[in-house]
């Protein structure tokens, strides 16, 4: 349910905003799952769980570190968007990177 509402909230955005919105999206699930990870670690009684968590902690974490690092580099501006301005930049096209993390949304929740 919480997904479907961040994509409906996703779909109303367009150009940087919605990178944003998408990169801290990602940022928050992730946060989510490395605690849940490390609960498992600490506190789980399943073994098997246990070690799978163990052993996917440091990937979710790699992910995380990924996710933090591209919503950094979103914050910037680009050489052409200092030259164009900000405004004048988005009215002419959506950032590039939007038509790639829209179609991994769509991907990721049509499975």
């Amino acid at each position: 349910m919480e997904h479907e509402r961040q994509r409906a909230e996703l779909e109303k955005l367009y150009g940087a905003k919605f990178d944003i919105a998408y990169i801290s999206g990602q940022i928050t699930d992730h946060q989510k799952t490395v605690q849940l990870l490390e609960w498992e670690i600490g506190s789980g009684q399943d073994a098997d769980l246990q070690h799978f968590a163990s052993e996917t902690l440091p990937t979710v974490l790699d992910h995380l570190q990924l996710a933090r690092d591209i919503k950094a580099e979103l914050g910037k501006p680009s050489d052409r968007r200092r030259h164009l301005g900000a405004d004048q930049e988005v009215a002419r096209r959506p950032a590039a990177s939007s038509c790639f993390l829209r179609a991994s949304l769509v991907a990721s929740v049509s499975r």
